[in-house]
């Protein structure tokens, strides 16, 4: 890698953790330019703005994505294991504010351009895209295997498990306290593994009615 490589990623980098931490909005030139040591100059030499400088980082993220963390859930030996290991990893609100933190980036981003910027919101929505449809395929592996309960809908499953891990990082970071993601996530995977595993979800819903018809 060419130094001036090196210093196009340093740019993305830092921009990265600035814009986890404050958003893209509060992210001022000044603020990137104080974390990369660079003189405006030596910014505008590698992006014309910080929009373009935005879809670097964007580029960035959804690198990761596909190159780490989805290869990253499909390491377990079946269904099961695999949900088990996505469901323990720990989040990354558990990060110091001063590293890259990919998952409170993607959610900070799409808060703020979702709806803002089309160019970005199409990026961002094909991460969150890949991103589902991964767990879709580990729940229909289970369903195909015999272990998960073929009639729930993989969609929806996949669905509650994402919205739960972006809500973990959200609650964790608004309340200052990382053990909030762990607690979050050990209850889901209780409940959901219970609720859609063939040998334990009827045994689980049979706990259900009974506790509602004892009332």
């Amino acid at each position: 890698m060419t130094k001036g490589q090196n210093t196009r990623r340093h740019i993305i980098n830092q921009a990265a953790v600035l814009f986890a931490r404050h958003g893209y909005n509060n992210t001022s030139l000044s603020d990137i330019l104080a974390a990369t040591g660079l003189a405006k100059g030596g910014f505008y030499f590698h992006f014309k703005s910080k929009k373009e400088l935005a879809e670097g980082v964007i580029d960035s993220l959804e690198t990761y994505w596909k190159n780490q963390l989805l290869p990253n859930m499909q390491k377990g030996r079946d269904a099961t294991e695999k949900l088990e290991v996505l469901l323990s990893t720990p989040g990354d609100c558990l990060s110091t504010p001063d590293c890259l933190r990919p998952t409170v980036l993607l959610l900070n981003l799409a808060t703020e351009m979702m709806e803002a910027h089309d160019i970005f919101s199409h990026r961002l929505k094909r991460i969150f895209q890949e991103w589902l449809n991964t767990i879709v395929c580990i729940i229909e592996e289970g369903k195909n295997a015999g272990t998960f309960n073929s009639k729930i809908d993989s969609d929806s499953v996949a669905g509650i498990i994402l919205s739960n891990i972006m809500g973990a990082n959200l609650l964790a970071l608004l309340h200052n306290d990382a053990n909030i993601y762990q607690k979050q996530l050990t209850s889901l995977r209780d409940v959901l593994l219970r609720g859609i595993t063939v040998c334990e979800s009827k045994e689980y819903f049979d706990e259900i009615l009974a506790a509602a018809q004892s009332k």
